[in-house]
Order: C-alpha cells, then sequence, then structure tokens
C-alpha cells in the first residue's frame, strides 16, 4: 500500500532533461487532466461517492490486475474532492485513475 507521498505508477512522457530545461526557462510542460472514474465505488455503494473519508484510487490499467492495491494510492480524513487532487496530482502521468470502492 501507497500513501499520499511517493512516485506514480503512471510516468508523464517528458523526459526528464526536457522537464528541467523547461523548468529552467520558465515554462512548464502541459499536462493532460487525468479522468476520474466512480463506477466501480457507485456499482458497490449505490451512489456517488462524497463526504469525509478514507480513499482509495488505483490506475486504471491496473485496477483489474491481482495486485491492484500495491498500486493504490491512499489518502485519509480529506473530503472525496480533496482527495480526488491529490490523487490525479499523483497519478498526473495516467489518462484514467479510479476510486476503488
Amino acid at each position: 500500500m501507497r500513501m499520499a507521498a511517493g512516485h506514480a505508477v503512471c510516468r508523464n512522457s517528458h523526459a526528464p532533461s526536457k522537464a528541467g530545461a523547461a523548468q529552467k526557462e520558465g515554462i512548464m510542460p502541459r499536462t493532460l487532466p487525468v479522468i476520474v472514474s466512480t463506477r466501480d465505488y457507485e456499482f458497490s455503494h449505490g451512489h456517488r461517492p462524497r463526504g469525509f473519508g478514507a480513499w482509495a484510487f488505483c490506475p486504471t490499467h491496473v485496477a483489474r490486475r491481482p495486485d491492484y492495491l500495491d498500486h493504490a494510492l491512499w489518502v485519509y480524513g480529506q473530503t472525496y474532492a480533496d482527495a480526488k487532487k491529490v490523487a490525479a496530482h499523483a497519478f498526473a502521468g495516467c489518462i484514467e485513475i479510479v476510486v476503488l470502492p
């Protein structure tokens, strides 16, 4: 299991040298927004995620693997909206992440 800090499973497509050079010039590479799927959560709980609690997020492409929890990001004691922001930042190189039930 992984807490909110650490590196993400998905990687940004930019090479480190390009990102470093762009940062020095004051130009940051553009990253696309991460899609957050609530499909599994809604199926399990019968409603969309909301409120305070412990939230788990995982990249969609590993969510069906048996070891998916090894790649999960756990966010504790925050609202769903704040946890989603943390997860989107942590998995910035991913196209889609899923809220785990």
